[in-house]
């Protein structure tokens, strides 16, 4: 029979059992977590080692794609595109861009090369018969202007046209004047959607960039006016002329109801780039004075040199004695001085409004290239006052007598 001392002794050790028993499962326990961890770590260690095999594959692969692009477009390739360039008036960069992919397609054929060529022809069918034996051509989607005498090439040079929202139109007049030092008349649209939110966000903008506002004929002061309310029907802003303004130094004028014609910038930059769709419609000449050199060339009065002499102080005009036509073109495909036919692309989309509208073969390759019909802003019409009705003078006498002669004729038997 065990004793009382020996009894707290035994539940003392079976306590230590028990204690044992749970460290021993802790134990187990964090052999078994140690054997996920390394089983973790094994799966991180598969993964990191696929990654890396995967990159390095990938980087592998980037390489010899780069060997490859690096044999295909050798220095030979480079070289064969920029002579292509070079003889298609092609920016020579030695860069297959979209001009350059289509100049070649023209030659290999994409399969449009048909239809271009018959909706150019229809475009022909619009030009004037005489063209005039001296005369300026600026086709404009090529951003090209030339200058014909007698049929052949006298000059050429780059230009800037209007952005694909604001169409350099399509039209014949006649250059009859250029304006030295010009002012800018900023139109209606320009100065209702972009120069107004500036002027009402920024007091000094006007002044910041040499505008002048004009109400009733003469110039006020911008303060005056209201601009959160301005009534641009009633006030006119122009650029006065000198640095900075929007027209140059210089503009051609050929008066025409689209208010467009040829001039200088200060955006000298953009001539630099291919596709040089960036005016609000007019057309930006590179080297304007180089320009009036040629144009001037059959005038017997002006010439660039004393045009030139005119730089600096107020606006300036000179009459030409010898008035030339102008030709604004849209030609997307031609035949140059070699013979070879040459393709520019669709920047307006008339190819897809013109294909469609004739049904030729293939217009349905041109849609892709259909621009929205720009909506231009123009001045309000403004509500004409009706005239004020006269008032017809009575004479009574006469009046009188006509009345006797009317109530005799009814008295009267016959």
């Amino acid at each position: 029979m065990e004793t009382a001392a020996e009894a707290p002794a035994e539940a003392e050790a079976a306590a230590d059992a028990v204690a044992d028993a749970v460290s021993a499962e802790d134990a187990v326990a964090d052999a078994v977590s140690a054997e996920d961890a390394v089983a973790d770590a094994s799966v991180a260690d598969a993964a990191v080692a696929d990654a890396t095999v995967a990159g390095e594959g990938a980087a592998s692969e980037a390489a010899e794609s780069e060997v490859l692009a690096e044999e295909l477009f050798d220095a030979r390739v480079k070289e064969a595109v920029l002579a292509f360039q070079r003889e298609n008036g092609l920016h020579a960069d030695g860069v297959v861009g979209p001009r350059t992919l289509l100049a070649l397609n023209a030659v290999s054929d994409d399969g449009m090369a048909e239809s271009d060529i018959v909706a150019n022809m229809e475009r022909w069918r619009w030009m004037p018969r005489d063209l005039g034996a001296f005369h300026i051509f600026v086709n404009i989607p090529e951003f090209k202007a030339r200058l014909f005498r007698d049929g052949a090439q006298v000059y050429e040079t780059r230009v800037v046209v209007g952005k694909p929202s604001n169409q350099t139109p399509v039209f014949s007049d006649v250059m009859d004047h250029v304006i030295v030092n010009p002012y800018w008349n900023v139109p209606y649209s320009i100065a209702s959607e972009e120069l107004l939110p500036s002027i009402r966000s920024n007091a000094s903008y006007l002044s910041q960039r040499n505008y002048e506002v004009l109400a009733g004929g003469r110039v006020v002061d911008p303060s005056s006016v209201d601009w959160s309310g301005v009534n641009l029907n009633q006030v006119r802003i122009r650029q006065r002329p000198g640095g900075g303004n929007a027209l140059g130094q210089i503009k051609f004028m050929f008066p025409n109801r689209h208010a467009v014609y040829l001039h200088d910038t200060p955006s000298k930059s953009l001539f630099a780039r291919s596709a040089r769709a960036f005016s609000h419609g007019c057309v930006r000449v590179q080297d304007p004075f180089d320009f009036a050199d040629a144009l001037l060339q059959m005038d017997g009065e002006w010439t660039a040199a004393r045009l030139k002499s005119m730089i600096g102080g107020q606006e300036k005009r000179a009459d030409l004695t010898r008035p030339v036509p102008v030709h604004l073109a849209y030609f997307t495909a031609f035949v140059d001085e070699n013979g070879k036919l040459q393709r520019r692309p669709d920047i307006y989309g008339h190819n897809a409004t013109l294909t469609k509208a004739l049904e030729i073969d293939g217009w349905e390759d041109w849609q892709r290239f259909a621009v929205a019909v720009p909506v231009k802003r123009t001045r309000p019409a403004v509500a004409q006052a009706e005239p004020a009705r006269k008032q017809k003078v009575v004479d009574l006498a006469a009046e009188r007598q006509r009345m006797f002669m009317r109530r005799q004729r009814a008295n009267s038997d016959y």
